[in-house]
């Protein structure tokens, strides 16, 4: 028997072509998956491709504290593996009069992720082993021309990993 089976795991903006991947793998390995994704097409066509009863699917944009509360009350179980791979790619040229751009990728990117993982921790049972799982990008190091706010937003989720991985652990890696 799987050390999945019988789990659960939540992916964050996961109906793309790496949450897809994921969630079969957990699928595959015995765990309940729930994919949360702000494409509902998407969600959709993922839940057509995987086909399983444990597979459950939350059309959200995980926007606020109160929506990752939502979310974590529609999913039947407790959750073991939070994996975030929400985040948004489009070009921004540092205009100071349209911080529209910077806005929306701190928060695609990293307000959603402290917001899934403080209500992760808030659902914890004492003593249970979690797992948490943040993605980031090449971009946070090197920088990307054109792309200020998403480069920005990926070194935050490397801070946020490193922070969480100093207050979580060892229950939580």
């Amino acid at each position: 028997m799987s050390e999945f089976a019988g789990k659960r795991a939540l992916l964050i903006g996961g109906a793309g072509g790496i949450g897809g991947a994921t969630a079969r793998t957990f699928i595959d390995l015995g765990a309940h998956v729930t994919v949360v994704d702000v494409n509902s097409a998407r969600l959709e066509q993922l839940a057509g491709q995987i086909d399983s009863p444990k597979l459950q699917t939350i059309a959200s944009a995980v926007d606020s504290i109160a929506e990752c509360r939502r979310i974590f009350d529609l999913i039947d179980g407790q959750v073991d593996f939070l994996i975030h791979l929400a985040g948004i790619l489009e070009p921004d040229f540092l205009d100071a009069d349209h911080r529209d751009v910077w806005d929306r990728h701190i928060a695609s990117h990293l307000t959603s992720a402290f917001d899934s993982c403080a209500i992760f921790r808030e659902r914890l049972r004492p003593g249970q082993q979690a797992r948490i799982v943040l993605t980031s990008s090449v971009a946070y190091r090197r920088g990307s021309a054109n792309h200020v706010a998403y480069s920005a937003a990926k070194g935050g989720i490397v801070g946020l990993t490193r922070a969480l991985s100093r207050q979580l652990a060892p229950d939580v890696l």
